[in-house]
C-alpha cells in the first residue's frame, strides 16, 4: 500500500487502493500459562506475596488482611490456631 502512495503522489493524482486479502497465516495460537495463586486465584504480585511457613501456599498479603510483612515465621489463617477465647464468669 505504502508504494502505492508513493506512485500516486509521483503521478500528482490519487487513485483508488488496490484490493488485497489479508494473506497473513496464524499457524500456531499462543497460549500463555499463568500461575494463580492465594483463595482469590489471581495472578502473583511478588511484592504483596507471603508463603505460609506450614502449608506453603502463596498467599496476597492484602487477602490475609495485612498491610505489611511480618518478622519472622508466619501462618495463614487456615493454618494459624485460632485465637483462645476466655470467657468471663459472672
Amino acid at each position: 500500500m505504502r508504494q502505492h502512495l508513493v506512485h500516486c503522489l509521483e503521478k500528482g493524482r490519487l487513485e483508488a487502493f488496490p484490493r488485497q486479502l489479508n494473506t497473513a497465516r496464524f499457524n500456531k495460537r499462543q497460549t500463555y500459562d499463568i500461575d494463580l495463586f492465594c483463595y482469590c486465584s489471581m495472578p502473583e504480585c511478588w511484592d504483596d506475596m507471603l508463603q505460609c511457613e506450614l502449608c506453603e501456599e502463596w498467599l496476597q498479603m492484602t487477602c490475609e488482611g495485612l498491610k505489611t510483612a511480618p518478622e519472622g515465621e508466619w501462618l495463614c489463617s487456615v493454618c494459624r490456631p485460632p485465637k483462645s477465647k476466655r470467657f468471663r464468669h459472672f
